[in-house]
């Protein structure tokens, strides 16, 4: 595999991930409200875990989250929202111009702003730093041929000579 080809899978995985902590996140809403819903108790040991989620998942990719009047934990991304009370709305991948996967919002295919966390870096090298690396190749490889090339149409690749001698005889001079 090249690289920007397990790049893409890397894109692929984080994709997953994100999906997997939103899902918890929001089954962790439901049983909060469960949990509260009977007079006199507190889901602090929930909430905890409920944190540990959302600060797991913005390591991943930079987002928001407040509790709406329900005492819901919401949670969004630049351009999609991700947990909407007890609901998980997943996100998937879509291939940009370049054929490159890309992170986009599920109902609309539209490729969402990743401005933060390990996503962006795994987008940044693959898209940013490792296509500069190659063009730096592609342009050390021209200049090789190139040079390579006029030299050997040159003539000859040491001056002065006029005859060679070899001691290996050619059967078939025929060509």
């Amino acid at each position: 595999k090249t690289i920007q080809t397990q790049a893409n899978d890397l894109v692929e995985d984080k994709v997953g991930e994100i999906n997997s902590i939103t899902e918890r996140i929001a089954a962790l809403n439901g049983e909060i409200a469960s949990a509260e819903a009977v007079k006199g108790q507190n889901a602090n040991d929930l909430r905890d875990s409920r944190d540990l989620l959302v600060k797991e998942l913005n390591t991943i990719i930079n987002v928001n989250s407040y509790e709406d009047p329900n005492h819901n934990l919401m949670v969004e991304t630049e351009g999609a929202v991700l947990v909407a009370a007890t609901k998980s709305i997943p996100i998937t991948t879509s291939r940009n111009a370049q054929g490159f996967v890309v992170p986009a919002e599920s109902k609309t295919n539209t490729p969402l702003i990743i401005s933060d966390g390990e996503l962006k870096g795994v987008l940044d090298a693959r898209d940013v730093y490792l296509n500069n690396a190659i063009d730096s190749m592609d342009t050390l490889a021209s200049s090789l041929i190139n040079n390579v090339n006029r030299i050997h149409a040159q003539g000859s690749a040491l001056n002065g000579v006029e005859n060679l001698t070899g001691s290996t005889r050619i059967g078939n001079t025929a060509v």
